[in-house]
């Protein structure tokens, strides 16, 4: 009585596909024995000859061309082939049993067909995990949603792994759970525990999926999958086959054509044996042929063999792979970072794109150096609208030394302004709490502090508190209206927002709902009498150096933070093409506008180029998934 065995199977052409065309001239498809681990068998399909090429005739050489039909039916056929008649099965006395292996062809309709027993098929589950990737990709969901349903998808499978009733019931309860129907949920949902302040961990904001269009998209594209638990609780796996797939693609580089000579069929057995055997297969072939390895090659063979098996069970451990999508989600943030930054950089046809000419992209990211000054700076101006309101006074101050200046506004100042910053003006001259002070002009002022940077001799981040959002767009709006945009680009690297900073570094703080505003933090980390003479610039710099000492926040700490000035000028191009847009929001969705934006486009721009520029907008991929969607 034959013994029926399971067995993975995948195929690999030494062509890359497009996704839309598949044309390679040759092919391979091996089998993965469950049991064992190893390569039980493989076959090659090859459209061409060399020498046939050559004009040889096909008797007078060993012909390589084996194949006629398309690159996507070899898979098929080389499984017909190694599986049903495959004669070491004959004398093994073994039959297959279980074949698995993804969904993307028909191989087991072709195996059924030449089987005159059953054979069973399970879904391979990274293959499965990628469809279902691929279905919601292809439907516009957001990002952050495709993750959550992933990571529920692997864990409806792995743990109801053998248990064909229990998998379909967790895959059908995904989608009504992400939209907080918890009645057929297991012990594993928390919400059973407390409904009232349950947060879905992985979901945007934490809350619930809405919408019913959404909801019948989720639930068609999972339908098909708890149809199909039967080939997916097994938990199938081909990740051997993959595996040995790139040892072929190392000896076959898919840069070069193997397939019309017999040399494809050498390397693919090679990586057979590398696989199966270990590099140390090529000192036995040389001992077969009665060469003389060498005692080095023994040496270096045996140490290769020992540092991949250590390899590959460290790539096993639950910690690897974890600290492994840490990893690749910190490079996949922080490369849209850099995209977002950068602007557009490369695209197809980019320089010869029309809408080029209108396109106000961002200057090139410069790099935080080492070597940094940090200097903190304030500014006390007539009102808290960074767009309209002016400058009255400037300080900056590193360590003990230190420099203020008041500028005297074009506007004057407000009465309710004069109450918080005792600065006034009377009869053409400003005073500080009632005493005359001496000014000068904004550009004399500005040059002045650009000056005290200078002299310090080191590149400079300007830190201040709550800069990002007042300070620092207000400081750069004027360092360019005066034309002094160069020389202070010379000098300031960056700047660092230490109300950002605090929020990071006094999680504690945050928790107890305590301000972050530099009167609270003065008074609770500098004593009351620290409030004294606040709103005066010179005195808020001196403040918030001492209660960053006291802390303390290490330099470290501040460059971790630190925003290089290029790309500070970049968000706040994107604030003001976002507000350009705002009258466009009964007619454009959110998502879109923001789109338009990242494309470096205002509202001006779109009027100067119209269709051309939105057809450039809109060809770019929408990494927001559908905001349509209700999230």
């Amino acid at each position: 009585m034959p013994v029926p065995i399971k067995v993975g199977l995948d195929a690999a052409w030494p062509k890359r596909g497009s996704g839309f065309k598949y044309d390679s001239l040759s092919g391979v498809a091996t089998s993965v024995g469950v049991a064992t681990g190893k390569i039980v068998a493989r076959g090659t399909r090859n459209k061409a000859c060399r020498f046939c090429k050559l004009g040889y005739a096909p008797e007078d050489h060993n012909c390589q061309r084996n194949w006629d039909g398309s690159a996507k039916a070899m898979e098929a056929s080389i499984a017909e082939e190694i599986l049903t008649k495959n004669k070491q099965f004959e004398e093994e006395n073994v039959i297959l049993g279980t074949l698995i292996g993804d969904d993307d062809s028909s191989t087991i309709a072709a195996i059924r067909r030449e089987c005159k027993h059953p054979v069973a098929k399970w879904s391979d589950l990274n293959h499965a995990t990628k469809q279902l990737n691929n279905a919601l990709w292809k439907n516009k969901v957001n990002r952050q949603v495709i993750d959550h349903l992933k990571f529920a998808f692997g864990c409806a499978l792995k743990k109801n792994k053998d248990d064909v009733s229990g998998t379909g019931r967790s895959i059908t309860n995904i989608v009504p759970h992400a939209f907080d129907e918890h009645e057929n949920c297991g012990d594993w949902c928390k919400w059973k525990d407390d409904p009232n302040n349950y947060v879905h961990k992985y979901l945007p904001g934490g809350k619930a999926l809405v919408g019913d269009s959404l909801r019948k998209t989720l639930d068609d594209i999972l339908d098909k999958f708890w149809k199909n638990a039967d080939k997916l609780a097994p938990c199938g796996s081909t990740q051997i086959n993959e595996n040995l797939n790139a040892i072929i693609c190392s000896k076959a580089p898919k840069s070069h054509h193997y397939g019309d000579s017999e040399g494809y069929n050498f390397r693919v057995d090679a990586a057979i044996l590398q696989k199966n055997e270990g590099t140390s297969y090529i000192t036995d072939g040389n001992l077969k042929c009665q060469v003389s390895p060498g005692k080095i090659t023994n040496k270096f063979r045996a140490i290769k063999d020992i540092k991949r098996e250590k390899q590959a069970n460290r790539m096993k451990a639950p910690a690897y792979k974890r600290r492994r999508k840490e990893l690749k989600q910190g490079r996949t943030k922080n490369n849209k970072n850099l995209t977002r930054k950068e602007g557009v950089t490369y695209s197809t046809a980019c320089a010869m794109d029309r809408v080029g000419n209108f396109i106000d992209e961002s200057i090139a990211r410069k790099t935080i150096p080492d070597d940094l000054e940090f200097v903190y700076f304030d500014l006390e101006t007539t009102g808290l609208n960074n767009k309209t309101d002016e400058i009255c006074q400037i300080a900056a101050k590193v360590n003990d030394t230190e420099i203020q200046a008041f500028i005297m506004p074009k506007n004057g100042i407000p009465p309710n302004v004069t109450k918080i910053t005792n600065l006034s003006i009377n009869e053409g001259c400003m005073y500080y709490n009632e005493n005359p002070v001496e000014t000068i002009s904004l550009c004399a002022a500005l040059l002045a502090v650009i000056e005290f940077l200078r002299r310090l001799g080191k590149p400079i981040i300007l830190v201040a508190h709550n800069g990002f959002r007042f300070d620092v767009p207000l400081l750069i709006r004027d360092i360019r209206a005066v034309d002094l945009w160069d020389e202070f680009n010379e000098v300031v690297h960056g700047f660092v927002d230490t109300y950002q900073v605090l929020q990071k570094m006094l999680p504690q703080r945050k928790k107890d709902q305590l301000k972050f505003n530099q009167g609270d933090l003065a008074r609770d980390f500098l004593g009351a009498e620290s409030d004294e003479g606040a709103h005066n610039a010179l005195n808020d710099v001196t403040v918030l150096q001492k209660i960053i000492n006291k802390i303390p926040i290490l330099k470290e700490d501040f460059r971790s933070h630190a925003k290089t000035v290029s790309s500070v000028l970049f968000e706040m191009r994107m604030s003001a093409r976002k507000k350009s847009l705002e009258c466009l929001q009964n007619n454009v969705t959110k998502s879109m506008m923001l789109k338009i934006a990242k494309a470096g486009l205002s509202l001006s721009t779109l009027k100067k180029c119209g269709k051309y520029a939105l057809a450039v907008s809109l060809s770019k991929p929408n990494d927001l998934g559908n905001a349509d969607n209700g999230m």
